[in-house]
């Protein structure tokens, strides 16, 4: 009946938005102690505490690029709780699209490197500006070459193509 379809939508509802809820109070609280883990593993790196040997280098600094990663997950995550509680927000603004890929392309490259995949960036000679949110575009970006180097076989070849119409109207990545 019309009644009990209209219980059980409410009950759905319910559920979604407490699941919606939850996520976003879990990402809150896994982010604090990685945001120290981060902190520590840069004051480690900048030898605040002293000089590190090359090999406690490495560590630390995949200690820091899996921090890194890890806090990119928990944001997703923090996003997909936003989404479904329609409170995402975009923070739009004017980006350089070179700068964009230049920033994502750096943070995969410590995963290409461990796996000797190349890295290539073609940019195109005028520098697009974009109307965007930084974050999600760097974020989208990130998530792209991160899963093409996992599924480049080592001594591949990874490529970051960045095209512009010529009229201004749009850019391919």
């Amino acid at each position: 009946t019309n009644a009990q379809l209209r219980r059980s939508t409410a009950q759905l509802e319910k559920i979604v938005r407490l699941k919606d809820e939850f996520l976003a109070n879990m990402s809150h609280e896994l982010r604090t102690p990685l945001s120290a883990v981060l902190g520590m593993a840069e004051v480690l790196l900048e030898g605040v505490h002293g000089p590190l040997s090359a090999k406690q280098r490495r560590c630390t600094e995949v200690i820091l690029d899996s921090g890194q990663h890890l806090l990119s997950l928990v944001n997703d995550v923090l996003d997909l709780a936003k989404i479904g509680a329609d409170r995402l927000e975009l923070n739009w603004q004017a980006v350089s699209a070179a700068a964009a890929c230049r920033a994502a392309l750096s943070l995969v490259a410590p995963a290409a490197q461990r796996k000797h995949v190349e890295l290539v960036m073609h940019l195109p000679a005028q520098d697009p500006v974009l109307r965007a949110d930084e974050r999600r575009l760097r974020q989208v970006l990130v998530n792209l070459l991160s899963n093409a180097v996992k599924f480049t076989p080592e001594q591949g070849r990874v490529s970051l193509i960045l095209t512009a119409e010529p009229d201004g109207s749009g850019v391919q990545f």
